[in-house]
């Protein structure tokens, strides 16, 4: 019996346990197991791990992308949600970049392969998840610890149990033996520290696997014990609250309606062929524009001010304030502004905006009661504007990537928790010396390494929701330490026998083997529980 019922609880146990790992199953199975590899020419049907980088892989309508690489013929739309959490399918042509998992759309295209294998964006992502489930936080390094004091704890509690029945509980015949034997069996049986070592890692699995369906990426399990004790959160500006990419907010012409066409026409021209980066802010705002032909006399460059150029005899000039010869301004952002013949034109704004995600994970934070602090390298102005649109009190502008560190590491000496997220080169540093740091999978690689989250998709929204998540993941591990310490609490003075000289309530090995069972059943059920609780989330 007592076989029997330890076999069925083991077999409960394993198909409990199996589901725990659904998520990262369901990643694995997104790249294809065959790729149509040109060999020689010749389209070859080929095993995946067979494609090496410079092959060229021909990818069919409606097929999954088997590596990364490049577009080399053809395009077509690609589903990447599963790289970037957006739903809208990509356009891709030759030159657009292409990943591992994604799924091709109604087109066909030939790519060149540049990553395979573990080496793709799929591929590091599963391995920062099989890692993070391998690696032992802190909590689950308890566990252990209770584990190999509570397994010589009850072999001293059998053998006392034998030794008190056999000495105190009959006259030593062989029934009195025999009953010894049976209740410290009973006392070794039911105690199993099963529960115990289940209480963490299964909790822990669902977790892991919760969050890459969210897009989140747990690189170092001590993270799920530290994020819900956080008080303080550093927030990068640029391309952590803002979008990263400058786009022209406001315009001001200074000429007729009538006149605007030709000079928007002259502005595209000059600014598509500069290498200014925000050249390109104004390109896209003109995009949809009539857009005149123009060859100029001359174009001249001056860095660090502007373009100056020649047309029918006419100077124009796009740049600051000071190179075109007009009033500075004030305003929150990078002002352009274009002359002709010293005369002003327009007057454009850029701007790189604080996301609408942004706002609203910043309020979260701020609910949860967490301190939220702006770190940015750019100047005072518009820092300050960054954070009153983003409802942040504290900001620091103008700093070096050494001063964010200093800001960083004087809150962790006043006893404050620290997350800093950030995404740039500039926010290693601190990254690197905050209890928690976090970065967007879209930001620098230096960033991304030292990082202990990794948001696959851009949106500030994936740390509060980290937090809510580590929260439940925590409160559910405790609660399977709970059940199984009262269980054994419970259970082993029972199986010692106990309750027979008042009740003549006795366990026997065989129900020992079947309460034994159930408590691990019971701890394993509790962490599948968690999916739900998470539900929403």
């Amino acid at each position: 019996m007592i076989p029997a019922f330890v076999l069925l609880g083991k077999w409960l146990e394993q198909k409990a346990t199996v589901k725990t790992g659904d998520a990262i199953a369901s990643i694995l199975n997104r790249t294809p197991k065959w790729a149509m590899v040109m060999r020689d020419g010749v389209a070859t049907e080929l095993p995946v791990e067979l494609i090496k980088v410079g092959d060229k892989v021909r990818v069919r309508a409606g097929e999954t992308i088997p590596v990364d690489g490049v577009v080399t013929k053809g395009s077509s739309t690609v589903d990447e949600k599963l790289i970037s959490g957006e739903p809208i399918p990509v356009e891709k042509e030759i030159g657009s970049i292409v990943y591992a998992g994604t799924i091709n759309g109604t087109g066909a295209f030939t790519m060149e392969a540049q990553s395979v294998g573990s080496e793709t964006v799929l591929g590091n992502i599963i391995e920062t998840i099989r890692k993070a489930e391998t690696e032992k936080p802190p909590i689950r390094r308890i566990a252990d610890k209770i584990a190999s004091i509570f397994v010589p704890v009850v072999g001293l509690l059998s053998l006392l149990t034998f030794l008190l029945w056999y000495f105190f509980g009959g006259d030593g015949d062989a029934d009195a033996v025999s009953f010894a034997i049976r209740c410290a069996v009973s006392v070794l049986v039911i105690s199993c520290p099963c529960a115990l070592g289940l209480a963490t890692p299964t909790a822990l699995t669902v977790l892991i696997g919760e969050t890459a369906k969210r897009h989140i990426l747990i690189r170092k399990a001590a993270t799920m014990e530290l994020l819900p004790h956080i008080t303080t959160v550093f927030l990068d500006k640029t391309g952590t609250i803002t979008a990263g990419m400058p786009e022209v907010v406001s315009e001001k012409w200074h000429i007729s309606t009538e006149e605007q066409p030709f000079y928007q026409s002259v502005l595209y021209t000059l600014e598509r062929e500069s290498t200014h980066p925000l050249a390109d802010a104004i390109c896209r705002f003109l995009a949809d524009t009539h857009k005149e032909e123009h060859s100029f006399t001359s174009i001249n460059t001056v860095v660090g001010k502007g373009i100056e150029a020649e047309l029918e005899g006419k100077k124009y000039r796009i740049g600051n304030a000071s190179f075109v010869g007009t009033t500075l301004s004030t305003s929150s952002g990078t002002d352009v502004y274009m002359t002709c013949e010293d005369s002003l034109i327009v007057h454009l704004t850029i701007e790189d905006r604080v996301t609408e995600e942004s706002r609203e994970a910043i309020t979260d934070m701020q609910k949860m009661g967490l301190k939220v602090v702006l770190l940015t390298g750019d100047n005072e102005l518009s820092a300050q504007y960054a954070a009153s649109v983003s409802g942040i009190q504290e900001y620091h502008a103008g700093l070096l990537p050494s001063e964010k560190l200093s800001i960083v590491q004087s809150a962790i000496d006043r006893g404050e928790k620290v997350a800093m997220i950030g995404d740039g080169i500039n926010d290693s540093e601190a990254l690197s010396y905050a209890h928690v740091s976090a970065s967007f999978a879209s930001g620098s690689d230096i960033a991304i390494s030292v990082a202990d989250l990794t948001f696959l998709k851009h949106d500030l929204r994936l740390f509060p929701k980290t937090i809510q998540m580590m929260e439940q993941g925590l409160k559910t591990i405790r609660l399977n330490f709970f059940w199984a310490l009262i269980y054994n609490a419970l259970a082993i003075p029972i199986a010692a026998g106990v309750l027979f000289p008042i009740w003549g309530i006795f366990i026997t090995p065989a129900l020992s083997g079947a309460a034994m069972a159930f408590s691990s059943l019971s701890v394993v059920s509790n962490s599948l529980l968690l999916k739900k609780r998470l539900h929403g989330k």
